[in-house]
């Protein structure tokens, strides 16, 4: 899946006006604990930029991108950037049932963070509605960090995701690691999902569509710091 428009709400006419089919939607939320690294991977993805300086989300933040898939068909991309607070947890399970795709984000440098996506899945499939299908993933943020300061390995890491049946992917909002390829990955499953196609799909009695990539996405952690 290529990358139409680099900016938000950019080159939107450009990818509608090039796109061999109508185009479609695709609604992502972000979930994680404040600070874990969601708005940074967001903000790296749409306007390839990365500060240190940051803001914590309140409420929702919404970005839009609009991108094309592998047939050519344009397809917008919705990122809805959740606060990780816990006094915003009401509000970011709000947007569960609107979402076709959900990315749960944790630190490699807090188990804390970690910690917690195992709590924001059991949110997510109490809280969803009953037979919507919903392509889940779990991301790593911040793989860029010294080796030494990192808490949770990608084994560890790996067999959450196994656990919970969901793809995984190792990103760097700093270094531009991985970040692309997760969230063009993402909405390919959506699309294929939403609008056609033959990879298969398996629905446990979780009543989530929680389909697993060929192989798990990561990428080496370098010398670095991230947000």
């Amino acid at each position: 899946m290529a990358v139409n428009a680099s900016r938000r709400r950019s080159s939107i006419g450009d990818a509608a006006n090039g796109a061999q089919r109508d185009g479609v939607l695709v609604r992502f939320l972000m979930l994680g604990e404040s600070g874990s690294g969601k708005t940074a991977l967001v903000l790296r993805y749409d306007a390839n930029v990365f500060t240190h300086n940051f803001i914590s989300t309140i409420g929702v933040d919404f970005r839009s991108k609009v991108i094309v898939d592998d047939t050519g068909r344009s397809v917008k991309l919705q990122i809805w950037d959740t606060a990780g607070q816990e006094r915003f947890s009401s509000l970011a399970s709000s947007f569960f049932s609107r979402a076709d795709g959900v990315v749960m984000v944790f630190d490699v440098t807090s188990r804390t963070s970690f910690e917690r996506i195992g709590r924001w899945f059991e949110e997510l499939k109490d809280k969803k509605e009953p037979g919507v299908d919903v392509d889940v993933c779990l991301c790593a943020a911040k793989t860029d960090l010294p080796l030494e300061t990192r808490v949770i390995s990608t084994e560890e890491a790996k067999t959450l995701a196994d656990s919970l049946n969901i793809p995984y992917f190792e990103t760097s909002a700093k270094m531009d690691s991985g970040v692309t390829n997760m969230f063009t990955t993402m909405a390919q499953r959506v699309v294929t999902r939403k609008h056609g196609g033959s990879q298969p799909r398996e629905v446990p009695p979780t009543g989530l569509l929680l389909r697993r990539s060929a192989g798990p996405e990561t990428s080496e952690p370098s010398v670095g710091s991230c947000c």
